[in-house]
């Protein structure tokens, strides 16, 4: 690239990186993928080069989404739009937009995310266009319909998931004989695992295992391993129903082999990713700084002539390099610090998922196993003691994953903690019939919370959810995170039974789920935070916590 460069073919150089990057990406090595992105977007945006910078942005918003960093590729994204529509690039621009369609889809902006994939299925129809265009959009348009159906079914709307499910495996098997059709083995393995899931949903499970299996064949073929995992999973939960305990077993342990190396893949790229950006970070400021420096000198050399001025400018200069030495230094520390700390975080998120993880998954998956090799007559005792560990090893294994959702540094702000607060207590409520409502202050959602603040805020709010819905009879709950008087005040209330406090107190006893009334107690002290808790009998119950951001 230097030589091409020397020699004046400097618009080369941002479509080598950009090639590079690809070349990158598709050996799996993500860091390397955005850091050449990155260099090829500052080649093209000095030499103009419009197509090449609205490239990279494309190629860095494709990376950070494969590592749901949602917000970062959203940014990269948008900013590739705006220069699709000023090149009147249609192709580039309905790409670009099936990326957008699939964060809304993901932050489930269903319909949004439908609109963008109409409008590129729309593009992509015209003469000339690429021919995976066609494909790929039947499938974007099938994965928003079984999102829906699966949103329909959660919330017992069967008549509206049987149809939403219709149509998506309508648009699975176009996307399908389209791929057929340019002998694409990649795309044909994903779209057999998308209809045999949506078979498995709809009850078809002859016609699921059959695409999975196919499926997973043709992804080892393709070297796509994408959706093997879930897909194993899937497998097992058949080979259960039917009855065929040693395959599902079998399937069961793949499901964790490839689950776990997807995650310990992703943990070391997300390392390495956010190293990138410090690094980006670290040499835009540098660049900066030596920018002042020059100008600095170039005043010094002009003013030389004249020795009052001299003596002034040489001690302002003398100022400005200490503030610069200190400054740069501080900085470097910053980074190093936030490398370390990432690194640790993201190590003991590995930790637990590596050695609790699969462990409590194979417990679950004996105890089935053995169950169903027992007989009612026989081992009534033994299945109802498996039961347990069953019951037992899945609450252990959803605890887990809520620590390793706290550890994960892309969740320090306000905004994901509002959104999994939802996404846990709203189906819960809905399955007991229970009115929810949640209530939040928007202001709140910019902030950052520290890891340990993050952590026992969500464990204190769910246990006290998960015992109003599981023990007070209630028939509404509401849950409100508003600013007060600096601080952050979160309030469960329901209008349940209730329970006498002092007696719970004194005799140790654990009316509520979890480790009881000490468990809050000591959790809310851990972040500073004031507990209380108000609840008579046939009053309902109300827990107040008062904390501030910061530990």
């Amino acid at each position: 690239m230097q030589r091409w460069s020397s020699i004046g073919f400097k618009e080369l150089v941002g479509e080598c990186n950009n090639d590079l990057a690809l070349a990158y990406a598709r050996m799996g090595n993500y860091s390397k993928g955005v850091e050449y992105a990155y260099k090829g977007y500052q080649a093209s945006e000095a030499n103009a080069d419009k197509k090449g910078m609205a490239q990279s942005l494309h190629l860095m918003g494709s990376l950070f989404y494969e590592f749901k960093n949602h917000e970062t590729a959203m940014k990269n994204f948008v900013a590739a739009s705006a220069i699709y529509v000023e090149l009147k690039d249609e192709f580039g621009f309905a790409r670009n937009n099936n990326m957008i369609g699939e964060i809304l889809l993901e932050q489930d902006s269903s319909y949004k995310a439908l609109e963008k994939f109409k409008q590129s299925f729309t593009i992509y129809s015209s003469p000339n266009a690429p021919a995976w265009g066609i494909p790929w959009g039947y499938s974007n348009i099938g994965s928003v319909y079984e999102k829906q159906a699966d949103a329909a079914t959660s919330e017992g709307l069967k008549k509206v998931a049987t149809e939403k499910y219709s149509e998506a495996l309508n648009n699975y098997l176009l996307s399908l004989q389209k791929f057929e059709v340019l002998k694409d083995p990649a795309g044909i393995a994903e779209q057999m695992i998308y209809i045999g899931k949506v078979y498995f949903k709809t009850g078809e499970l002859s016609k699921a295992k059959k695409y999975l299996a196919d499926g997973v064949s043709m992804a080892f073929k393709a070297g796509e391993k994408k959706h093997v995992a879930s897909s194993y999973f899937f497998l097992s939960k058949i080979d259960s129903a039917n009855g065929n305990s040693s395959l599902a077993f079998e399937h069961y342990k793949k499901y964790v082999l490839y689950k776990d190396s997807v995650f310990n893949l992703q943990s070391a790229q997300n390392l390495l990713l956010y190293k990138t950006q410090l690094d980006f970070e670290k040499k835009d400021h540098e660049i900066t700084l030596l920018e002042t420096e020059n100008k600095l000198q170039k005043v010094l050399s002009e003013k030389k002539s004249q020795s009052r001025n001299f003596a002034y400018l040489l001690s302002t200069l003398f100022l400005i390099v200490g503030v610069y030495t200190f400054y740069r230094y501080r900085n470097q520390s910053k980074i190093k610090a936030e490398q370390k700390l990432l690194k640790e975080r993201l190590a003991i998120s590995q930790d637990l998922h590596d050695s609790i993880g699969s462990t409590l998954s194979s417990i679950a998956v004996y105890s089935q196993v053995a169950k169903i090799h027992g007989t009612k007559n026989e081992q009534e005792d033994m299945n109802e003691l498996l039961e347990r560990i069953s019951t037992a090893s899945g609450e252990t294994v959803i605890e887990m994953n809520d620590i390793v959702w706290a550890l994960n540094p892309q969740n320090d702000n306000m905004e994901k903690i509002v959104q999994r607060m939802e996404s846990f207590a709203k189906p819960l409520a809905a399955a007991r019939n229970i009115r929810f409502n949640f209530v939040h202050d928007i202001s709140l959602l910019h902030l950052v919370l520290d890891m340990n603040v993050r952590k026992n805020l969500y464990l204190i709010f769910k246990e006290a959810v998960n015992n109003s819905i599981k023990y007070s009879g209630a028939s509404a709950l509401t849950v409100s995170l508003l600013p007060k008087e600096n601080m952050i005040e979160l309030k469960v209330c329901d209008n349940g039974i209730g329970f006498n406090i002092e007696t719970v107190l004194k005799n140790k006893h654990s009316s509520l789920a979890g480790n009881g009334l000490n468990n809050l107690y000591k959790r809310s002290a851990e972040i500073n935070g004031q507990l209380n808790i108000q609840s008579n009998t046939n009053e309902g119950t109300t827990v107040t916590l008062l904390f501030p951001s910061t530990a």
